[in-house]
């Protein structure tokens, strides 16, 4: 059964302009075959962003290459998740009732081309995605994935735990 090794509830990572740190939820998972990294876009449980800075699609090369600086993670043998929780009005609304596509849960699997660096750790570029299901997810990580709702974003970079 896979194993949650890491979790950083505020990844931060720049953004574009100004120095501005933006944020995302991390978690990785490892497993009999390969380590799992899951980048999670923030959302408030009333279902709003909570990081107003760069969204984790956009900044999904800088985030998986900053995950490689700091965790003993090899590119060939770690997939990258890219996930989006349900979100905006989708949230208030009871179980059963129709809820809006463009503000459901999704899941990606992203790859990269890895490209050396003189720091010894590789450098993500050129982001493919393939859409896959909660259930693909949860089978490749063997457990349960538990959305990361976030309160509030003060404070500073948690740095992340490993498990």
């Amino acid at each position: 059964m896979g194993q949650q090794i890491y979790h950083a509830e505020r990844f931060t990572f720049p953004g574009w302009f100004d120095g501005q740190k933006s944020a995302c939820d991390v978690q990785v998972f490892d497993t009999d075959q390969r380590r799992v990294v899951i980048i999670s876009e923030l959302i408030t449980p009333e279902g709003g962003y909570a990081c107003h800075g760069l969204s984790v699609t956009n900044g999904i090369e800088q985030i998986a290459t900053l995950v490689m600086q700091h965790l003993p993670l090899h590119p060939m043998k770690t997939t990258f998740i890219e996930h989006y929780p349900e979100r905006g009005p989708n949230v208030r609304k009871p179980p059963g009732s129709f809820k809006d596509p463009i503000f459901a849960e999704s899941f990606a699997i992203v790859s990269f081309n890895w490209q050396p660096h003189p720091s010894g750790t590789p450098v993500a570029s050129q982001p493919d995605w393939w859409w896959v299901s909660r259930a693909d997810v949860e089978a490749l990580i063997e457990q349960k994935f538990f959305v990361p709702y976030v309160d509030d974003l003060g404070g500073e970079d948690e740095g992340g735990v490993y498990v």
